[in-house]
């Protein structure tokens, strides 16, 4: 396995590569993490169907409209006291929102962190268990877990593409690798400024 990130792998790729790592025996991933490895739906907590409601012109302001452009978005991204990574775009600590891009409904639900026993709609990725996945990869060095981390930054590109082609990206945070020791992962922020601020 790759000790450093490539952003040309893709997430299922990575995942495919921490399964056969676990399914070895030498994966000394902790055993609440384990769920990522077996679960056959694990997809890095992409949310389909908030990310379809992002890209649905109805949730679109008429301004946008007769401008005839696509709203813009900043995808922002934190991890919160539980430990679990939330990637959001209509809230967030950063505070990057153009409002008057969306319809007031829409927006003020997706500016709602719960939408009953379900995520928020604004919240277009949730990682649970992210914050131990670090811990995993740095103190114990397992290959299977640092694995889904790089599957994790894949997986985050490849969302920001999607998001891309549908509206305008303006900027986004991103998750950086420091190699020292051990791998250190952290959640980056990169300016509003190029659609293309999940690479690298």
């Amino acid at each position: 396995m790759p000790q450093k990130f490539d952003p040309t792998v893709s997430s299922a790729d990575y995942l495919a590569i921490a399964r056969k790592r676990h399914s070895a025996g030498r994966s000394k991933i902790y055993p609440d993490l384990k769920w990522m490895l077996v679960n056959a739906a694990f997809d890095f907590g992409i949310q389909p169907r908030h990310v379809d409601l992002l890209l649905d012109p109805l949730g679109w302001s008429e301004l946008v409209i007769q401008q005839k452009r696509t709203p813009r978005v900043f995808l922002d991204a934190r991890v919160n006291q539980s430990g679990n990574a939330e990637i959001v775009w209509a809230r967030g600590d950063k505070g990057i929102l153009y409002e008057e891009d969306f319809v007031r409904p829409y927006l003020h639900a997706a500016q709602s962190p719960s939408e009953g026993p379900g995520r928020g709609i604004g919240e277009v990725m949730w990682a649970k268990g992210f914050e131990r996945l670090v811990a995993n990869a740095a103190a114990r060095q397992c290959p299977a877990a640092t694995a889904l981390l790089f599957g994790f930054a894949a997986r985050l590109n490849e969302l920001a593409a999607v998001i891309a082609e549908g509206v305008d990206l303006v900027g986004a945070m991103k998750l950086e690798f420091r190699y020292l020791a051990a791998i250190r992962p952290r959640l980056n922020s990169s300016p509003p400024s190029h659609r293309n601020a999940w690479t690298g």
